[in-house]
């Protein structure tokens, strides 16, 4: 396998002087790839939103179900100028073995992700929610 250059997670506009000694060699390779996230440099409200739901059971019994598929349609909202700039899926099954969806959505600035929150309806779908209820 032919050796991977690795390219630094930190952009280059935010590199400063290294103060601490790295721990791994100059010639170090990682077991498997990684990667990284770029946002233009004017970038400066990041807002990151881990939205999920937990259920029982495993992904034997279907890997989307109505809870995720909700937050997903509200990622996916035709507000073209709010939506998320990017966003991805993940799913887990934790240690006391509950299935776990999650949508990981980007906005660049904070007011983006405000009013995405207020448009698409999310906000208000959120303060309703009654987890006691929910849960099972």
């Amino acid at each position: 396998m032919a050796a991977m250059e690795l390219e630094s997670a930190i952009p280059a506009h935010l590199q400063q002087p290294r103060t601490v000694p790295a721990r791994t060699p100059d010639n170090y390779q990682p077991p498997v790839p990684a990667y990284s996230a770029r946002f233009p440099i004017d970038t400066k409200d990041l807002v990151i939103a881990i939205i999920g739901v937990q259920r029982g059971g495993s992904i034997d019994l279907g890997p989307h179900s109505a809870g995720f598929k909700e937050i997903v349609s509200f990622t996916e909202a035709p507000l073209e100028k709010y939506r998320p700039r990017y966003w991805e899926a993940a799913t887990v099954t934790d240690n006391r073995g509950y299935f776990n969806e999650t949508a990981i959505a980007y906005w660049q600035t904070k007011s983006d992700y405000e009013q995405w929150s207020i448009e698409s309806g999310f906000k208000s779908w959120w303060a309703s929610l009654q987890p006691e209820r929910e849960s099972g």
